[in-house]
């Protein structure tokens, strides 16, 4: 199940074609305050790249296959995604523009892929293969006034968190530092609403600080 959840918050898909896409970022959240963001695509190839833009609402971001909802106009899942399809030349950048259509009273879960269109492959020789990479981003939109609530308990060589709130606890900016001053940096953590995550710890002992942002408030935890 964690697989599958980090494959959908993270994972990339990746076709076969030409050109060579970036995106600005892999996660989006958006909130009463914010109900609108955007994505940035990026053409880092030589080659004109022909983009489409797929929408689909992840209704059980733990289930092992996902269970996803998708639909012509993607407003009707409550997200409005634009354009659908992009032209871009070498070197340019397209926006993605992301709008939450409803406010919700739980998370609620989308995945944005954005997809290279295979065109007549080039080759001077009778056999070319190209290829390049299609990426999924995770958009994410949080019911107003929702709070995460952390907990965490140290056993050997990891901590286990808790979430005991009503929607997704993030947590950046972590480390862990021993008696010594040793420090190491922990990666970003997400946990859903009522789940928990068991966290490998990179030193034998010390402190675990985090920060947790959940839209526009953060709160500095130690554990």
């Amino acid at each position: 199940m964690r697989q599958a959840l980090a494959t959908l918050l993270f994972g990339a898909l990746c076709t076969s074609a030409h050109g060579a896409l970036r995106l600005s970022d892999f996660f989006v959240e958006l909130h009463g305050a914010q109900r609108g963001d955007a994505l940035f695509a990026h053409n880092e190839g030589d080659e004109v790249l022909y983009l489409e833009v797929r929408v689909e609402e992840v209704l059980d971001p733990l289930a092992d296959p996902p269970n996803v909802r998708q639909a012509d106009d993607p407003r009707s899942l409550g997200l409005l995604v634009s354009p659908q399809r992009l032209v871009l030349q070498p070197g340019e950048e397209g926006r993605i523009r992301t709008l939450a259509m409803t406010q919700p009273d739980q998370d609620r879960f989308y995945k944005v892929t954005v997809v290279p269109v295979t065109g007549a492959l080039q080759s001077d020789q009778s056999v070319g293969v190209k290829v390049m990479i299609g990426y999924s981003a995770w958009v994410f939109i949080r019911p107003e006034g929702a709070r995460p609530v952390l907990e965490g308990s140290r056993r050997e060589g990891e901590l286990l968190l808790r979430n005991a709130g009503d929607t997704l606890a993030r947590l950046v900016r972590g480390r862990q530092c021993d008696a010594h001053g040793r420090c190491e940096r922990l990666e970003p953590v997400r946990v859903l609403a009522g789940q928990s995550k068991s966290l490998p710890l990179p030193l034998a002992d010390g402190e675990v600080t985090f920060r947790m942002v959940w839209g526009n408030e953060s709160l500095d935890l130690v554990f």
